[in-house]
């Protein structure tokens, strides 16, 4: 099992997990936001997803048993299409003082895809409006390759990494699963979350738990001790349990320690390991022993490390012909009108994607106008994007226009 292993990316963490195990994930937590994804879905079957989502909501009754009030809209943003699903539409009002509020909630979900991987994120009791917060997520999530470990900074979730800026009060969460085929009663679970005050630390915990202490000959203690990975500092509690059936079995924890709520790199972080499990609410005796279950264990926990990052350099694009094309933050090497290559007849682009430069002057970045929810219509916001790529400007018409 311990011959060969193989590195995954949880968070902001890295780990080292046997190559014949089974992965899986949990769908990760962002501000408020569910984000799982489906790395072999078909174009074909990310289509009929969606279009099976449409007809769901058509026929589903709302919260007062009428038909569901529910908008539909597409979504384009950095290299990503698919559609805004906003449903369960409904108005309520609480009072603020002496104030009386009334807002519109809905449960929203996006369904997104990339480079071949679908993504899914979905909260309830959302503002329609939230749609350009969540146009923004969706913009700095970049698909991963399967087994990819990425280099820049950022959140790896399932099959895709959510990049910078984010902040400890995003409260990102990810959790991974592993499994094995040849030892199904063995279930591994790793945890990584930003954001949170803390609980008593494991160590105390465990000390206090009423069960131990009222059936002290069923647990064989393994280890209690702190144990430190690297400048993770951490404690761990391994033991054996024996069942009143006198079926036996291992959990073992690791937990880290004075995790910093404002610090994403210092998340509260958990390693979990029991063992015994069958078919549903069977009890099987641990498949290993505890000799094999603590080379497991020391071997994961061991590997443990925050993943290296580096910095990546903007991208120096190639230097376009003279005097016909120019990228934003370049000086106008041709007085007349131009015409960039963003936005498409549904995106439009602040100003026009045709505009007027004069020799000298600096190009502009872009600016994308999302298109607008209702609630923004009524409300006269616009959401606004910009790409992380410097904008590419062509030369249509050399025109000189007096001052």
């Amino acid at each position: 099992m311990l011959e060969k292993m193989k590195t995954m990316c949880v968070g902001r963490f890295l780990i080292d997990v046997p190559e014949v195990a089974e992965t899986s994930f949990r769908p990760a937590f962002l501000s408020g936001w569910d984000i799982s994804s489906i790395p072999d879905q078909t174009d074909q079957e990310f289509t009929d997803w969606m279009n099976e989502k449409e007809a769901a909501l058509k026929i589903a009754k709302g919260k007062d048993g009428e038909p569901n009030r529910y908008t539909i809209e597409a979504v384009t943003v950095a290299g990503f299409s698919g559609k805004f699903f906003i449903s369960g539409r409904y108005w309520h009002t609480w009072n603020e003082g002496e104030k009386k509020i009334t807002a519109e909630s809905a449960e929203i979900l996006a369904l997104v895809r990339s480079g071949g991987v679908s993504f899914s994120l979905f909260a309830t009791e959302r503002g329609p409006e939230q749609t350009s917060k969540l146009a923004q997520i969706i913009s700095q999530i970049r698909p991963l390759a399967d087994g990819e470990i990425p280099s820049e900074p950022g959140f790896c979730v399932e099959r895709g990494i959510i990049r910078e800026p984010l902040t400890a009060k995003q409260r990102e969460r990810v959790t991974m699963f592993v499994g094995f085929n040849d030892h199904r009663d063995i279930s591994i679970a790793f945890d990584t979350e930003a954001g949170l005050k803390g609980d008593l630390p494991l160590l105390e915990r465990s000390a206090q738990n009423s069960v131990r202490l009222a059936n002290p000959s069923a647990f064989h203690l393994l280890r209690r001790r702190v144990r430190n990975i690297g400048a993770i500092e951490g404690q761990e509690y391994l033991e054996r349990v024996r069942e009143i059936n006198g079926v036996e079995s291992h959990s073992l924890t690791w937990e880290s320690i004075n995790y910093d709520r404002n610090d994403v790199y210092k998340p509260e972080l958990m390693l979990k390991l029991a063992d015994g499990f069958g078919r549903p609410g069977e009890q099987l005796n641990a498949s290993l022993s505890d000799k094999a279950v603590l080379e497991l264990w020391d071997k994961m926990l061991s590997s443990l490390r925050v993943r290296p990052t580096t910095i990546p350099k903007p991208v120096v694009p190639e230097p376009p012909p003279p005097a016909t094309q120019a990228y934003a933050g370049t000086a106008c090497p041709q007085t007349g009108w131009w015409r960039c290559f963003d936005g498409d007849d549904k995106v439009k682009v602040f100003r026009g994607r045709t505009q007027y430069y004069r020799k000298g002057e600096g190009m502009d970045q872009a600016t994308l106008l999302l298109p607008r929810t209702l609630w923004q219509v009524v409300k006269r916001e616009q959401p606004t994007f910009q790409s992380e790529l410097p904008t590419l400007w062509k030369l249509v018409e050399k025109k000189e226009i007096q001052k």
